[in-house]
Order: structure tokens, then C-alpha cells, then sequence
């Protein structure tokens, strides 16, 4: 198991975060995926930046540094969110 503060990307606030919306590892965020993750972070944090939250997520449960994603990845993933965010499976708020 991968404690989510050994995951890259992951920094103490928003693994503490993803503790409260109920996530322990990094194996417990690889089975919801970042959507999830992201949906379910905004109930912890209805404030928190969708768009670069999910890069850093999508990134650690890659093993990369979210800035090594290929852009059209990250495209894929900021329009993935966008879309869960539009669609109501993500309470609203403004995406960067």
C-alpha cells in the first residue's frame, strides 16, 4: 500500500484532503480514478481547483510529475472533469 503522502504530486494538504473524502492510499484513489477522487474532494473542499487537482492526481496514479502528462493527456483529463463537473457529478465551481 502507498500512503498518499509517499505518492508524487500528492502534498500534505491535499492528502489530507483525500483523507477526508475517504481515501487512505494511493491504491484507494486508483480504484475510484481521478474523477471520483475529484468529486468526491469537492465535498470535503468545495473551493478546491478541479482542473489541477485532477493533473496531479491522474499524474500520481501515473507515477509522473503531472507536468510530464503529454499536453493532449492533460487536455483529456481537464475536458474529463469539465465535463463530470457540467454534467452535475462534480458541485460546481470555476475550473482553471
Amino acid at each position: 500500500m502507498t500512503t498518499l503522502e509517499a505518492a508524487i504530486n500528492i502534498g500534505p494538504v491535499l492528502a489530507a484532503e483525500l483523507r477526508q473524502a475517504g481515501f487512505q492510499t494511493l491504491e484507494d484513489v486508483r480504484a475510484a480514478g481521478y474523477v471520483e477522487a475529484i468529486r468526491r474532494l469537492r465535498t470535503v473542499n468545495p473551493g478546491r481547483d478541479c482542473a489541477n487537482s485532477a493533473l496531479a492526481i491522474a499524474g500520481a496514479l501515473a507515477g509522473v510529475r503531472w507536468m510530464r502528462i503529454p499536453p493532449d493527456e492533460r487536455r483529456r483529463i481537464v475536458a474529463e472533469v469539465t465535463a463530470a463537473l457540467d454534467s452535475g457529478g462534480i458541485p460546481p465551481s470555476a475550473i482553471t
